[in-house]
């Protein structure tokens, strides 16, 4: 029988700055794969500079991007796809919320329900 982990120690109760796909991309698959980005981007027809702005989280991943990355590294291509939604709604939510929710008069308001 396992007795009782402590885990306190391990959290401080703040948030993780969220992942971009290209920071998982570079550091959970090409680094340990040893693939460049270069190689990356002749393998699955994109180019070099979107490999690099995907990496440098300057560009999202798209339906057509995600397929060719999921062929590639024989992930399923929504595993990308979720990964960039979650991304730019953390990165929404993260300082708009409160400033959009302020601005935004909820159906049930306007109709008394």
């Amino acid at each position: 029988m396992l007795g009782r982990v402590d885990f306190s120690g391990l959290t401080t109760g703040r948030r993780l700055k969220p992942v971009t796909v290209g920071q998982f991309i570079r550091d959970e698959l090409l680094k340990p794969l040893g693939v460049s980005q270069y190689q990356l981007a002749k393998a699955t027809g994109l180019g070099p500079m979107t490999i690099s702005e995907i990496i440098r989280g300057k560009r999202h991943v798209t339906a057509t991007t995600a397929i060719k990355l999921g062929y590639y590294f024989g992930i399923n291509p929504q595993f990308f796809i979720n990964m960039q939604s979650r991304y730019d709604m953390l990165k929404a939510m993260s300082g708009k919320a409160g400033t959009l929710a302020k601005k935004i008069i909820p159906f049930h308001a306007q109709t008394g329900a």
